[in-house]
């Protein structure tokens, strides 16, 4: 009897060993798994982690040079649509050695001026922005709003792929660097243009009513020269624009001639 029992007390104490081992099997192969996977996990997080802050300090970097680029192309724009006259230079317009001649067939127009500057604005900016060291494909749509120019950018998209050990992981980022400039805080007034020719106007050709306008944005000097009278005009706030590729730092001139 007692031998029967010790046999089978033996082979529960065996089975119950055998249990032991097994648990203890599963045991360690889920603490392993679950390891691994948290390794993975967290391995993962630190990756996209990385990858995103890359990302980021990208599109900081891109929008940065995008606003410096379009203020520059702001103010290289005002230059040469101030050179132009800010006139219509394909109109057979009149000429007197070398400068333009405002008159009722030839003057400034506030719809022109607008067009004319988007049109310097749109050469110069892409120009700029093909300059960015690290090239890509974007789409500037670019719009006057009162005295706010927006250039509006097709989405620009990052992605990337990364091999860990038992996955790959493919990251994908996208946003869109659009970009508002007020064109006032620039201290650029499109307006002053035909604003000043309004003003000359109301002199009817008075020489001593040109020699007393004022204007708020620009030093003026004048010259009579006979039958005709010179006005020279220079921006009271010095800007950087390229004249034969050359950088310069100085006011905006502004000529045109009156004839009496």
């Amino acid at each position: 009897m007692n031998k029967i029992f010790a046999k089978q007390f033996n082979k529960r104490a065996l089975a119950f060993g055998w249990g032991m081992v097994m648990a203890m099997i599963i045991f360690m192969s889920t603490a392993w798994f679950a390891f691994t996977t948290t390794n993975q996990k967290i391995s993962a997080e630190i990756t996209s982690l990385s990858i995103l802050e890359d990302y980021y300090k990208e599109q900081d970097r891109l929008i940065a040079y995008s606003e410096t680029s379009s203020k520059l192309a702001l103010s290289q724009s005002f230059y040469q649509l101030a050179k132009d006259s800010a006139i219509d230079i394909t109109n057979s317009c009149k000429v007197i050695n070398n400068v333009m001649v405002w008159n009722n067939n030839c003057h400034p127009n506030a719809d022109f001026v607008k067009q004319k500057f988007l049109e310097y604005y749109d050469t110069n900016f892409n120009s700029f922005m093909l300059e960015y060291p690290n090239k890509m494909d974007i789409t500037y749509t670019n719009v006057l709003e009162n005295t706010t120019l927006i250039s509006r950018a097709s989405p620009v998209t990052f992605s990337s792929e990364k091999q860990g050990t038992f996955a790959k992981y493919n990251f994908t980022y996208n946003f869109e660097p659009s970009i508002k400039i007020n064109l006032t805080e620039q201290g650029i007034s499109l307006e002053d243009f035909e604003s000043i020719y309004n003003k000359i106007l109301e002199c009817n050709k008075k020489i001593e009513c040109f020699q007393k306008i004022n204007l708020e944005n620009w030093d003026i000097s004048t010259e009579s020269q006979g039958s005709w009278f010179l006005f020279k005009l220079k921006t009271k706030k010095p800007f950087i624009f390229y004249e034969n590729d050359i950088e310069n730092y100085a006011p905006i001139e502004l000529n045109f001639i009156i004839e009496l």
